[in-house]
């Protein structure tokens, strides 16, 4: 079987459905060896990242095991419904999500600390405008990534770090790009207001230990959402 370079696109899953055609051909038989990373990266023009992301998902479904300096080796051949089901792009999706919610915790929350150091008069101004708007729009899932950008890009301004803007700006775009469904409670929009607001109020504060400690909670909240049902709140 021949791989062919993919799409910038859903490069996970595109990575993904073409290792479970690689075994669905017959072209690697239960016990061999799969091609190294560094062949895989040169066939499929994508990172080695993406690559491990892809192996890791095969791994926890008992398809592949990996051997410490030996390589990856074909466990099983998947029965014909999981090269059917989607089910198992949902699980990357999944664990994707989960990788970006794990580095905005480790940016954002000490972002949120230096926001309620650094902000001045009109950068609190512009935040509480920011928040206001989530309380006086209406319910619009479609606006949710768009509201949540807006509020997260305006902490990070608040901290006159332009690396930091641009880290949480690439966070959130990535966010967006993986996350397939938007939220859709009304209930848990009210919900996600109110962790705003919270925000919000310490930095306003000034307190600097109390806004990364509201941060970590709104984003630990994300993750067991993800951890839960796969999809996010933000």
């Amino acid at each position: 079987m021949a791989f062919q370079k993919v799409g910038r696109y859903r490069l996970y899953e595109a990575v993904l459905e073409q290792l479970l055609n690689f075994v669905k051909s017959g072209d690697i038989k239960v016990g061999e060896r799969f091609p190294s990373e560094r062949e895989l990266e040169r066939e499929l023009g994508v990172s080695r990242g993406i690559l491990r992301e892809a192996f890791r998902i095969l791994e926890a479904r008992g398809i592949i095991e990996s051997r410490q300096g030996g390589g990856r080796f074909l466990r099983q051949t998947p029965v014909q419904s999981l090269f059917d089901s989607a089910d198992i792009f949902t699980s990357l999706e999944r664990a994707v999500l989960l990788d970006i919610c794990e580095s905005r915790q480790v940016i954002e929350v000490k972002v949120a600390e230096l926001a309620a150091e650094r902000a001045t008069d009109e950068d609190l101004a512009n935040l509480t405008e920011v928040v206001d708007t989530f309380f006086t729009t209406q319910f619009d899932p479609n606006r949710k990534d768009d509201l949540d950008l807006d509020f997260h890009l305006a902490i990070a301004e608040c901290t006159h770090n332009f690396a930091l803007q641009e880290l949480v700006r690439v966070l959130m775009s990535l966010l967006k790009q993986h996350r397939q469904q938007a939220m859709l409670d009304p209930a848990e929009w009210q919900a996600l207001c109110l962790e705003h607001r919270k925000i919000l109020e310490a930095i306003a504060a000034r307190d600097g230990k109390s806004a990364s400690r509201v941060m970590h909670e709104h984003l630990e909240s994300l993750r067991m959402a993800l951890s839960q049902a796969g999809d996010g709140r933000g």
